[in-house]
């Protein structure tokens, strides 16, 4: 009976700790760091023959899903669309427009993840939804995952808790999502457009 309850305890106690050790953990988009900057960056670049831009915003939020072990995990990552700054007053307000983004009625940017594979050593494909004007597509991207414990995190950071950074990049076509203005059949905004993402998000 004693070997029994002892086989018993074992295998629980083998079990909760292989659930530790495997178990998603949730891992908030960190909004600062140290002097108040924040970590975080989403670009937008268009280039033509005849006009190139960068748009530039840190108003991102979201949670990633990490298990460390077993290499795989999920997210949902908002971007604020309506906070991109193209350095032109002129521009960022026909990007808010019914016209092109139509940050104006749908100011989020959302990419839900629908599968994450792990390729090589940190770098994953990712396939996901990318929701933009009000429209939804599947998307297909790599993404490169690092996990820092949280001595590290404090030391370089001032980060609580541990955290993984993410960056991915990929593109889209504007005319995907609806968008057909007349800047880009004239080919001044390019109907690709670049989309580069880097985050930090904490476990605390």
């Amino acid at each position: 009976m004693k070997k029994v309850f002892f086989a018993t305890a074992l295998v629980s106690t083998t079990l909760a700790v292989g659930a530790v050790w495997a178990a998603n953990t949730a891992f908030s988009i960190v909004p600062t760091i140290n002097d108040g900057a924040s970590p975080n960056t989403l670009t937008v670049e268009s280039d033509t023959d005849f006009e190139s831009f960068t748009g530039i915003t840190n108003k991102i939020s979201g949670t990633i899903q990490f298990d460390k072990a077993a290499k795989t995990g999920s997210g949902l990552i908002i971007v604020d669309g309506s906070s991109i700054d193209t350095g032109n007053t002129l521009r960022n307000q026909h990007m808010k427009s019914a016209d092109w983004m139509n940050f104006e009625k749908f100011p989020e940017i959302r990419f839900q993840t629908t599968s994450v594979k792990n390729t090589t050593a940190d770098n994953y494909e990712v396939r996901g939804n990318l929701t933009l004007r009000g429209m939804t597509k599947s998307i297909v991207t790599t993404a490169r995952v690092r996990y820092s414990d949280a001595g590290f995190a404090q030391q370089t950071q001032n980060i609580k808790g541990n955290i993984v950074a993410l960056s991915t990049k990929f593109t889209i076509k504007l005319s995907d999502f609806g968008i057909k203005a007349p800047a880009v059949e004239i080919n001044r905004v390019s109907d690709n457009l670049t989309i580069s993402l880097r985050v930090l998000a904490s476990d605390k």
